[in-house]
């Protein structure tokens, strides 16, 4: 979903599908492990699309033509710029604070082309996590090979 590419439909793989699944789950909605790591369109993005169509008013057609894409570009952006972050003035209990995840590891799924959001990770189990750390650490080092 760049600017090579405003059609996107059920069934098609890349960068464009990744960046496309990175903007909905960013938005809310869910998408299947297995789509996200292999960057596919399938059931449950189409499932993420229709959903936004509907609450966007667009036509539901499952696909993502122009006008659809340009609608989560700027609901992408303006849901960007809501977002206010406040400080807690009061500590957590330790045992409710999530383990810190390294900088390097999001570094690796950046270049790997692969979600980065720090929320979706710590929603998925530790299997899911390590399949996602060595994909990414496959595709980076096959980038920085090159």
């Amino acid at each position: 979903m760049t600017q090579h590419n405003n059609n996107l439909s059920l069934n098609q793989q890349g960068k464009d599908v990744a960046l496309l699944q990175s903007r909905l789950i960013t938005m809310g909605h869910m998408i299947a492990t297995s789509e996200i790591l292999s960057e596919l369109f399938g059931e449950s993005t189409q499932q993420a699309v229709i959903q936004f169509q509907q609450a966007e008013g667009l036509p539901v057609t499952g696909r993502v033509d122009g006008a659809t894409a340009q609608a989560i570009v700027t609901s992408f952006e303006l849901d960007k710029t809501v977002i206010m972050h406040t400080p807690l003035r009061v500590h957590p209990p330790a045992s409710l604070v999530p383990p810190a995840i390294a900088p390097a590891f999001f570094y690796v799924l950046f270049r790997a082309g692969l979600p980065a959001n720090e929320d979706i990770l710590y929603r998925i189990d530790t299997k899911t996590l390590e399949t996602v750390w060595t994909k990414a650490t496959e595709r980076s080092a096959r980038c920085s090979s090159s």
